[in-house]
């Protein structure tokens, strides 16, 4: 059954003030030197760096594995030095290379996912495993670093399957994480984003295809209850489609019709529609007309066959009831 929706979406009002959430910020980030800040941080060394980098692995596993003899000892020793060695690893990167390959050298990345997939990590290690990947993802500046953040699939499982968002704190510095790497994502480094996985049974002409992880963890975000998650879910969702890569463009595109739409016509019919248009807390039909600015035909179509609309002067319009689940 068809329907006129009764709230239609012009460019004019496509910013209405939002509430303040009431999840608990993430907690204060360090103070890192500017980069015109040459001295090295008191006590940064590439001995004391290899140093401390190799005990944090040693108690990575060790906390991962289930084997810490000496939490109460141990657990707020390996905080320390991660605060300690983030800071140092931040200024390296600006400033001695060397200092971020040791990171690189020791596996500390491969050590930070496995503790947050653990479930018997100590929540304090978590914690600040997150601390410090937001930290590096907003800081590191040299290509090399970046490179190596994305490479080797380490974050396409981290957003694949990441760690508990149910839990507030967490979903904060997992959104930032997310949103960081989303706004580095050039047409070459978004290759990197991509994973071959098994479709079918192997014996076809196409054994495998193509999933974007962080694509599709921020497409299940869109619809997410805090007004900050979704917006930054949506933010990333844009920055990807407007990529031109030819590849990152057709997995996409196929994660969009099969996983996007539908989560737009769901959010769309939900009980909470009226506020689209009531208190401004949800600007999905902002959100639409962005997708349809971008001109991608196939996604565009699919909406349209949808119900949404765009018209000459740029506002949309939803006017088709239609039920499709979409993870909120």
């Amino acid at each position: 059954m068809e329907r006129i929706t009764k709230g239609m979406f012009c460019g004019a009002d496509r910013h209405p003030p939002q509430k303040r959430s009431s999840r608990p910020a993430p907690a204060q980030l360090p103070a890192f030197p500017t980069p015109g800040h040459v001295v090295p941080p008191s006590g940064c060394s590439a001995t004391a760096l290899d140093k401390d980098l190799r005990g944090i692995r040693w108690r990575l596993d060790v906390v991962s594995g289930g084997t810490l003899k000496n939490g109460q000892k141990e657990v707020p020793l390996l905080v320390e030095v991660l605060r300690r060695t983030t800071e140092w690893l931040v200024w390296g990167d600006l400033h001695d290379g060397s200092l971020f390959d040791l990171f690189c050298e020791h596996s500390i990345l491969a050590g930070f996912l496995t503790v947050l997939r653990v479930r018997r990590s100590p929540r304090a290690v978590k914690m600040q495993v997150l601390q410090t990947l937001s930290i590096l993802v907003k800081n590191i500046q040299r290509a090399t670093s970046v490179i190596y953040l994305l490479s080797g699939g380490l974050l396409n499982a981290f957003f694949e399957c990441p760690p508990d968002l149910e839990d507030e704190e967490v979903l904060a510095y997992f959104i930032t994480i997310l949103k960081g790497v989303v706004l580095r994502l050039d047409e070459e480094l978004a290759v990197l984003c991509l994973f071959a996985c098994p479709s079918g049974d192997g014996y076809g002409e196409r054994p495998y295809s193509k999933q974007m992880p962080i694509f599709e963890r921020s497409v299940h975000l869109i619809g997410h209850k805090d007004p900050m998650v979704h917006t930054a879910a949506r933010t990333a969702v844009l920055c990807i489609l407007r990529l031109n890569q030819p590849v990152v463009r057709a997995v996409a595109e196929e994660a969009s019709l099969r996983l996007l739409v539908p989560c737009i016509v769901d959010i769309a019919e939900s009980p909470r529609r009226a506020t689209l248009y009531d208190e401004g807390e949800d600007h999905l039909l902002a959100f639409v007309c962005d997708i349809f600015k971008l001109d991608v035909p196939l996604i565009n179509a699919a909406l349209e066959d949808q119900g949404f609309s765009m018209d000459s002067s740029g506002c949309i319009a939803h006017s088709k009831a239609h039920s499709s689940p979409c993870e909120l």
